[in-house]
């Protein structure tokens, strides 16, 4: 019950998140009393703590990559990352890491299969969005 309880609190950034539904409270009350986990709270800000410990110990190469995703709109190719974190700080603090390594992954996307490049399949853009799940805000 404490690993399913865990899950929902990370899926839903403890139930604070647009996507959060009456059943996600629902099964966070029965999991916490079958797990008897007290500070629910206290659990959430645990996990989101080490979770941001972790994305920052992964170093900048991981950091852009982890959660990327690529779109086309209007003809143009975007790149974005997300990382979750508690505290912004640490991840700003490797920002010009960070910077080089979202202009190598704008590159690399060019590389086909047969490892030659195509600049026609290069990302025209690509940004990291740093959200602050404590606070809600985002920083680009």
């Amino acid at each position: 019950s404490r690993i399913l309880l865990a899950a929902i609190l990370s899926d839903t950034l403890n139930l604070r998140s647009v996507t959060a539904t009456t059943a996600d409270r629902m099964m966070v009350t029965l999991l916490s009393i079958l797990g008897e986990v007290d500070d629910i709270q206290g659990l959430a800000k645990g996990m989101f703590r080490a979770k941001t410990e972790w994305i920052v110990n992964l170093g900048a190469y991981e950091m852009t990559r982890g959660d990327q995703k690529d779109f086309t709109c209007n003809g143009w190719k975007l790149g974005i990352a997300v990382l979750e974190v508690t505290d912004v700080n640490p991840v700003l603090d490797v920002a010009d890491k960070l910077i080089l390594e979202l202009r190598i992954l704008k590159h690399e996307k060019g590389k086909t299969k047969d490892g030659v490049h195509d600049r026609r399949k290069e990302l025209d853009f690509s940004y990291i969005f740093v959200v602050d799940v404590t606070n809600q805000r985002s920083q680009l």
